[in-house]
């Protein structure tokens, strides 16, 4: 059965190279990913047949088990199949599909060894608390998965590689970074913003960061100066082509330049205002009583105000005049006086659970307008 099974390892890829070459070009990428998903399904039920209480005997012969070392001869033959096709049909090869179960499951537990020895390498070189359990959550929900694509499981391969030692960037020891944070800090999140890890708490963190380090400045210009200082880092950080941790989102370069050139236009037009205009007194705040109640959270009202300024209901020209007028006039069950800065970064890393609850406000409002 052996011989059989290595007459047709052989056979197989000469099949493949002979079927591509001689079919139309728009048929190669549905006959290698039919192939891939035909192979891959056929390993998993496999493997689940075998189910080693290792993942990695199945590539060990077991002595006297002729019937169970027919199976995993058979299940190397298809991963060298898989191994084939990846590597000499790349451009048709679906990234997106699920990889084997062996595979995950040797993977997932390789990653958690990896990262409980980084997770000590962060403690050891005093890397920011809070940073870290937003690298870790993604962590821990992916060795959790049942299914993973290739695409997901090159990112944390990826981001492994690039966060674990021997690697120096992350883990500079020449103290304070220029805007306040250790270098070690500044080293993550600049491979971070590397790879492109745009999850909402770490777009978030990182704008929190610079919102930190203007607030306790007294100036404007000041802060301006910051923010200037800031936008040039940012501008000036690498993002790997086609890396993300959620593709087909904006990057975290993108969203923080943004935020950061708005914040800037703002300050910039407040300081000339200031620099030309008498001194007055501000207005007194308004009472309770004076504001617009709205039942929905804070995120869900920035969400709202956002949409309300991109679909030009909203004439303002910049954002951040919208949010500053809604969080002096509104307030929500859980905050009387809501941030307009921390109203705008959550419009803009908006999660779906509030994404969808401003749906629904607006779906309840179109039909109240039908009743009229």
């Amino acid at each position: 059965m052996g011989t059989a099974v290595a007459a047709e390892k052989e056979r197989i890829p000469g099949q493949f190279i002979n079927t591509v070459y001689n079919c139309e070009d728009r048929q190669h990428e549905i006959y290698i990913r039919h192939h891939q998903k035909s192979l891959i399904g056929l390993a998993d039920r496999i493997y689940h047949y075998l189910l080693p209480k290792d993942p990695q005997s199945i590539y060990k012969l077991s002595p006297g088990e002729e019937i169970v070392n027919f199976y995993k001869e058979v299940f190397r033959c298809i991963e060298e199949l898989l191994y084939f096709i990846e590597h000499n049909f790349k451009e048709y090869f679906n990234q997106d599909e699920k990889v084997t179960d062996v595979y995950l499951h040797i993977m997932q537990q390789g990653l958690k060894e990896k990262w409980s020895v980084l997770r000590k390498q962060f403690k050891k070189n005093k890397i920011d608390e809070d940073l870290v359990k937003i690298i870790m959550r993604t962590v821990v929900v992916f060795c959790r998965k049942e299914k993973v694509s290739y695409r997901q499981l090159l990112y944390v391969k990826s981001i492994t590689h690039h966060l674990a030692p021997p690697h120096p960037q992350p883990f500079s020891t020449s103290g304070e970074g220029r805007n306040g944070e250790g270098s070690n800090d500044k080293g993550i999140i600049r491979t971070l913003v590397y790879l492109n890890f745009n999850t909402g708490d770490f777009i978030s963190y990182c704008l929190a960061k610079i919102v930190d380090a203007i607030n306790v400045l007294p100036e404007q210009k000041d802060k301006i100066e910051k923010l200037l200082q800031y936008r040039k880092e940012y501008y000036q950080l690498q993002v790997k082509p086609g890396v993300a941790l959620k593709p087909g989102c904006v990057s975290v370069k993108e969203l923080v330049c943004t935020w950061i050139n708005e914040e800037i236009h703002y300050l910039e037009t407040k300081y000339r205002l200031l620099s030309v205009a008498p001194v007055i007194k501000d207005d007194k705040l308004l009472s309770d009583e004076e504001k617009l109640h709205f039942s929905v959270s804070v995120h869900v009202l920035g969400i709202l105000a956002r949409a309300a300024h991109d679909s030009k209901l909203l004439l303002n020209k910049k954002g951040t005049s919208v949010f500053k007028n809604v969080a002096k006039y509104c307030r929500t069950l859980q905050a009387k006086n809501p941030g307009a800065g921390s109203m705008d970064r959550k419009s803009h890393v908006a999660e779906r659970g509030h994404k969808e609850k401003a749906i629904n406000v607006l779906q309840d409002m179109i039909k109240w307008v039908h009743g009229y």
